[in-house]
């Protein structure tokens, strides 16, 4: 919400923070991911290295930036991208 008008919709899941889908009155928008290769476990070392980089300083998250986006666009599929 921003200026008491709704900007966007997104939904939440527990124990996620950020947007990772979002619907506004003029586009949507989401997060995916695809893995290249054969390989697509996660060890606990890449879930550490993620964990890592979510909190390190001058990252930013792809949740946040999708955040950025629906609270900052104008009001254009165009300004959104």
């Amino acid at each position: 919400m921003k200026n008491g008008k709704i900007l966007a919709k997104a939904p939440s899941i527990a124990g996620f923070y950020g947007v990772y889908t979002a619907i506004t009155k003029w586009y949507s928008l989401s997060y995916n991911v695809r893995f290249s290769g054969s390989n697509t476990a996660h060890t606990k070392e890449d879930m550490w290295t993620n964990l890592k980089l979510e909190i390190a300083d001058g990252y930013l998250p792809m949740q946040n930036l999708l955040a950025m986006i629906v609270t900052n666009s104008s009001n254009t599929y165009e300004s959104a991208v």
